[in-house]
């Protein structure tokens, strides 16, 4: 997983029997997780990520194609990415800054980045809106399903091009040990709130599984939203945290 991220759309009949598309994990940054498509693990993906939701006529087929590094999509060009000129990310990530941006001034699927590939798509004409955790976003293409990937692979490039973030790969193991840790403190958080969550794994083993087989959130159901906000899952804000506990003296 050496590039931009691709939309992984998986159709399911609704009750009124249209089309629609459920949501799978569409970019990762540091972390390789998968949400559960496919028959894949119902494990969270980590915020560090970019999701798309497509919604699709009936009778529109999804495109199997793999996609064009040099997608050239007529009649339109990716808009100039607007660069933070003080993010503040690599202060308040401080050791772990490099371990997250790899390069990139802010983190892959930060509010950011999703911003500028809302701003990017809505330039080529489609209608697209945030959803309510700020990582991902939704948009209804009706026909142009395929000129919408096409406009979303182009805006996904050019922000990587423009060096806004570093190209999604595959985490390193000393990256997925930082994750373990950063998600031990929010399983010990649901534990302390008495939220259910499942026991995690060793180090090791999470390692292993390249993270896919654990996360202190998959027992929970329904609106997370308050519990996010007393136990976060968002990893970037997981390591600030851990860098604040780090820079503390220590008594």
């Amino acid at each position: 997983m050496g590039r931009i991220s691709r939309v992984r759309v998986r159709f399911a009949r609704t009750s009124a029997g249209k089309r629609r598309a459920t949501r799978c994990l569409a970019a990762v940054g540091t972390a390789l997780v998968l949400v559960g498509c496919g028959g894949t693990k119902q494990v969270p993906p980590p915020t560090m990520a970019v999701t798309s939701t497509l919604s699709v006529p009936t009778d529109q087929t999804p495109t199997t194609q793999p996609p064009n590094p040099d997608v050239v999509v007529s009649g339109w060009a990716p808009p100039p990415v607007p660069i933070p000129k003080d993010p503040d990310y690599r202060e308040k990530l401080g050791p772990y800054a490099d371990m997250v941006l790899r390069g990139g001034v802010v983190p892959y699927g930060s509010e950011e980045h999703v911003l500028y590939l809302i701003s990017c798509i809505e330039s080529a004409g489609f209608s697209v809106a945030a959803d309510q955790d700020g990582h991902g976003f939704e948009a209804a293409p009706g026909a142009q399903v395929d000129r919408f990937r096409q406009v979303q692979e182009a805006c996904e490039q050019h922000a990587i091009d423009s060096g806004l973030v570093a190209p999604p790969t595959p985490p390193s193991e000393e990256q997925l040990a930082l994750q373990y840790r950063a998600l031990l403190t929010t399983y010990q958080c649901l534990i302390e709130h008495d939220y259910p969550t499942s026991e995690p794994p060793s180090e090791q083993a999470y390692v292993d599984s390249n993270g896919r087989d654990w996360h202190p959130y998959s027992l929970l159901r329904g609106n997370i939203s308050a519990v996010e906000k007393e136990c976060p899952q968002d990893l970037v804000v997981l390591y600030e945290q851990m860098a604040r506990a780090d820079r503390q003296p220590t008594p």
